[in-house]
């Protein structure tokens, strides 16, 4: 199992403590930029479109020059990663060494609770409105 770090490759028993950190807080600043950017661009109609609950893990979408923009997050049971993946491009490892991975979204309040749990020990949350798909 692989994690990019800073444009680096090491296998994720190798990392440091430092490098762990901040393999997870890239993570997480992705995940937040990803999810800010969710339905911006898109017209009202398809707003409601924009974020999609999916089988280990979801996508949101964003519109460039009225261009669908699709952004993936999966946890890789198998291999314990969480990987990204934009429109049909490369599948990329985010973090190695995850034991969970976990969304919820609430419509209601446009808003997306995530956690991920690395080494089955430390637990990530996060709580995020997603302020493009308000009306």
């Amino acid at each position: 199992m692989s994690v990019i770090i800073a444009h680096s490759t090491k296998r994720a028993g190798e990392l440091s403590q430092q490098e762990r950190l901040e393999a997870i807080f890239h993570t997480v600043d992705t995940i937040k930029s990803d999810l800010n950017k969710c339905g911006s661009g898109a017209p009202n109609a398809a707003k409601s479109n924009c974020f999609t609950n999916e089988p280990q893990g979801f996508s949101c979408k964003h519109f460039l020059e009225d261009k669908p923009i699709k952004t993936s997050y999966r946890y890789n049971l198998k291999e314990q990663t969480l990987e990204r993946q934009v429109n049909k491009g490369k599948i990329t490892t985010l973090l190695g060494e995850v034991s969970d991975f976990y969304v919820t979204y609430f419509p209601d309040a446009n808003s997306v609770l995530y956690r991920i749990e690395v080494n089955k020990k430390e637990q990530i949350r996060g709580y995020i409105f997603l302020l493009n798909l308000a009306n």
